[in-house]
């Protein structure tokens, strides 16, 4: 597991020899040269400067960075919680890209995302960061690792970044934090005193400072399960962002007072013909009827008295009886905002604020079976959702309510689960083995 470690060796007929602050970093095989001098086994030689940070034990390029080091750097929120991921572009060789970032100057979605060594590609893409920075708190992580180089063959990716989950210890420790962004903190900017906002009449006003709100709470706790005998730990953290962005009115056309009870009178006009006269060369010879509606239940007896040419006859008035009207569509428009002001077209001018309330929850058990053997569980679930779900529309903005969303209604769950026994006195050298039980990643909408 990574962490600072003390390393003691000792042989008959030589000195003790002790190496502390040796540090053990994940997906990283860290070599050590013992020196041991010939005396008295009660004598001991004892480091503890660090070891020198040179690697020899492989070709391996990358770059570690601890949970310590990105907590105090200013990891921002913006439109959602921090990210965990966000650092990885600013390890030497790396830059920002499409989800996961882009090492090695190889493209988007060709990089690997692993959590503690596993891959958690999904079904229909790899680098795809969102099942870490939409299910594990940054307070949940360790450590993560980013591998710039050709990784080994145990390994998939031009490149990869791993993330590595804390652990509880042998005393309880715990953090509670609010991260808060509010328009009452934000300044005015140059130019926004100056710029202009349209009420729904068109009038002219001034505009006001740009809303934004966002609130992040997030704790983290871990230590040893009680009544295990100090062989039990756990370790949990739970994050909870809320953003709303100010309104953005867009105007869009929805149906009158008089249409709304089937009257649509307001759309009979006339229309020169032929179509597209007005011309030296076409000149229009006559008008015709536009907007009106037709009855399809008249086909038929329009047809018979029309000599077998299919036709309809109009609804009088262009108005449809009451018993013509579907309850149904009676219903769906009773969620439709009203008009605010007298056009037949771009008649609404509204909006709603945007933003997401996402919920992260990590928890991580292991149990020491033995001094080399340890039995670890990690379930993290993440949910991220949209507000007010009608993104994707067009005009951009945000305008009506549900059941019309203009786009998608998705609710992204990320939900890793795993259980993992590390195994330890395989061959003669008491090499660690690393046995995953069950891998499982699931994610749904």
């Amino acid at each position: 597991m990574p962490g600072t470690y003390t390393v003691t060796a000792s042989a008959p007929g030589f000195q003790g020899f002790k190496q502390e602050n040796f540090s053990i970093d994940a997906l990283k095989l860290t070599g050590l040269n013992i020196p041991l001098s010939v005396g008295s086994e009660n004598q001991q030689v004892t480091v503890t400067d660090v070891p020198p940070a040179l690697e020899t034990t492989n070709a391996v390029l990358g770059g570690v960075m601890e949970n310590q080091t990105y907590e105090n750097l200013p990891l921002q929120m913006s439109g959602q919680q921090r990210d965990p991921t966000a650092f990885a572009a600013l390890l030497p060789g790396v830059q920002g890209g499409t989800r996961a970032p882009v090492i090695g100057g190889t493209g988007n979605f060709l990089a690997a995302v692993y959590v503690d060594g596993i891959p958690v590609t999904t079904i229909n893409q790899q680098g795809d960061n969102r099942i870490v920075s939409n299910a594990i708190p940054v307070e949940a992580i360790d450590q993560f690792q980013v591998v710039t180089s050709t990784p080994g063959a145990e390994y998939q990716g031009a490149g990869l970044i791993n993330f590595t989950l804390k652990s509880g210890g042998n005393a309880y420790h715990g953090t509670a934090a609010v991260f808060v962004r509010n328009t009452i903190f934000d300044t005015w900017g140059f130019s926004a005193p100056a710029l202009l906002r349209k009420d729904a009449n068109g009038n002219s006003l001034p505009a006001i400072k740009p809303i934004e709100h966002q609130n992040e709470i997030v704790a983290a706790a871990g230590g040893p399960i009680p009544f295990t005998r100090r062989r039990g730990f756990v370790f949990a953290t739970f994050d909870k962002y809320h953003g709303r962005n100010g309104v953005n009115p867009n105007t869009l056309t929805v149906p009158t007072a008089l249409m709304r009870m089937g009257n649509f009178s307001e759309l009979l006009t006339t229309v020169k013909t032929p179509l597209g006269c007005g011309s030296a060369s076409l000149p229009c010879t006559g008008t015709q009827p536009a907007g009106v509606i037709y009855d399809p239940t008249t086909q038929a007896a329009c047809t018979a008295a029309n000599r077998g040419a299919p036709c309809r006859y109009p609804y009088p008035g262009n108005i449809i009886p009451n018993s013509e009207i579907s309850p149904i569509a009676l219903k769906m428009q009773s969620f439709l905002p009203a008009p605010t002001n007298g056009n037949l077209t771009n008649n609404y001018l509204g909006g709603v604020p945007s933003g997401f309330d996402n919920h992260e929850f990590t928890t991580r058990l292991d149990f020491d079976i033995t001094s080399r053997q340890r039995l670890s569980y990690v379930l993290s679930i993440g949910t991220r959702k949209n507000v007010p779900f009608t993104v994707g529309g067009t005009p951009a903005g945000v305008v009506l309510p549900l059941p019309y969303t203009a786009g998608g209604y998705a609710t992204i769950k990320p939900t890793i689960t795993r259980c993992r026994t590390l195994l330890a006195d395989h061959g003669p050298h008491h090499e660690p083995v690393q046995i995953w039980l069950q891998p499982l990643l699931a994610a749904g909408e």
